[in-house]
């Protein structure tokens, strides 16, 4: 079974200053991560670091630092009361440039807290070490012995090592890093919504070098589907979208010498069965492609509850009174704890979502909110182009963050006004009372 351990990019951006002081010391930091299974095995999400400031170190210089007796300790008890609740203690520090992997000293103090953690009933102990400007390694500590583990870094992945035959298909593409292969094809990625974003998501991915997907949609192929799904023929009506964008991905992956594998679900993300819900939160990835608040806010949930990463895409033609087209809007946004949240953003809806609820009890309810205008009596109008620059924004984003290139948290097109807007580093900006789905506290 694989071992992992995910760090949100924005509290490991959050916390760089401390690994890595301005004078050159070595840094440390302390949290707690909480096991979440996954599709290769199981990993370790860190939701907390604790802080620590210069009265917490007897020592810290560039060649090592020690704890004092205070910090230690109380460190100690937090991992060790931490068992009750299912988390596991993880320790970060830095190494000076070239000393990329665990030292001597490393083994020893660590096979030391673990040993003490066992015997006060918490099994794990989790360790990352970096050095000034490389990667991060990291490990596991567990029944007495430390075990190598990936490391998920946002999307980026470090740890992985070899297994692909290199394909000329995918030569174009390594200008984004060797890495990003490799990690593409590791990654497991939900895609919840199969209509004309969602399906040119898929293949996109799929010839980017993703292989991995879970499908939910519970819809079948119509015929007002054959203007914006790329690939439909008069054929495919009457077809599960699941299946069709199943064959797609198959279809792309075996063209790169890529085997695909894919896991689909004609469900409903919402009134889907338990398994559904699982099977997309086990994913490193999910992509919420849906045009309803309500599915959107089941999977953004899912998301951090299982540690995953999240991001919605979506288009809007806009029409005034006399139905003139006035906008024409694409949207691709994410979320994280502690840094961004499109519930507490305001970009999703708890009210609408109460409203697209409405279709599951039917009867009388469903038929007010359709008087009420609560409900479009025509679907909203959608177009092919429009579909093809979201899924193209969405994946170009999707690839930026593997690759290290940084994120953003916000973009905005109306490409009818040129109106553009881009959001980058969010966190700490967001005020109200506490979301209950991101577990953000309070202003």
């Amino acid at each position: 079974m694989e071992r992992a351990i995910a760090i949100p990019e924005g509290l490991w951006s959050a916390n760089l200053e401390s690994l890595f002081p301005a004078d050159g010391r070595e840094g440390f930091l302390a949290g707690l991560a909480r096991p979440c299974r996954g599709r290769n095995g199981l990993r370790y999400v860190v939701e907390e670091i604790v802080p620590l400031d210069e009265r917490d170190f007897d020592h810290q210089s560039a060649g090592g630092l020690g704890l004092s007796p205070e910090a230690s300790s109380f460190l100690n008890h937090l991992g060790r009361k931490a068992a009750k609740y299912g988390l596991a203690p993880v320790h970060i520090h830095s190494h000076p440039p070239g000393v990329s992997s665990f030292s001597a000293y490393d083994d020893q103090v660590e096979a030391e807290h673990h040993q003490w953690f066992r015997a006060e009933g918490q099994p794990v102990l989790i360790s990352v070490v970096q050095a000034r400007g490389q990667t991060p390694n990291s490990r596991i500590w567990v029944n007495g012995s430390p075990e190598p583990c990936l490391t998920r870094l946002g999307l980026q992945v470090f740890g992985l090592h070899g297994g692909l035959e290199p394909t000329p298909a995918l030569d174009r593409q390594k200008a984004f890093g060797p890495q990003l292969a490799l990690a593409a094809s590791h990654l497991w990625v939900a895609i919840v919504g199969l209509g004309g974003v969602g399906l040119l998501t898929a293949e996109l991915l799929a010839r980017s070098g993703f292989t991995n997907f879970v499908l939910v949609d519970p819809d079948l192929v119509e015929a007002s589907n054959l203007n914006r799904l790329p690939s439909l023929t008069a054929r495919h009506l009457g077809l599960q979208k699941v299946k069709v964008a199943k064959a797609a991905i198959r279809r792309a992956c075996h063209s790169l010498g890529r085997e695909a594998r894919v896991t689909a679900y004609p469900a409903d993300i919402y009134q889907g069965p338990k398994q559904v819900k699982n099977a997309v939160g086990s994913c490193d990835l999910i992509l919420a492609l849906t045009d309803d608040h309500l599915s959107r806010i089941t999977c953004l949930d899912l998301a951090f509850k299982h540690g995953a990463e999240y991001l919605q895409a979506g288009m809007l033609i806009g029409r005034d009174e006399n139905t003139k087209i006035d906008s024409l809007s694409m949207e691709v946004t994410g979320a994280e704890i502690g840094r961004y949240c499109p519930l507490c953003s305001g970009r999703l809806d708890p009210g609408q979502a109460s409203v697209d609820a409405r279709r599951y009890v039917g009867g009388e309810v469903w038929a007010r909110a359709q008087a009420e205008g609560y409900i479009p009596e025509e679907p909203a109008p959608a177009v092919m182009s429009l579909n093809a620059m979201v899924a193209g924004s969405l994946v170009m984003e999707i690839q930026s963050r593997m690759a290290g290139l940084g994120r953003i948290d916000l973009w905005q097109h109306d490409r009818l006004t040129g109106k553009l807007l881009f959001e980058k580093n969010l966190e700490g900006r967001l005020a109200g009372p506490g979301c209950e789905v991101c577990g953000r506290r309070g202003a």
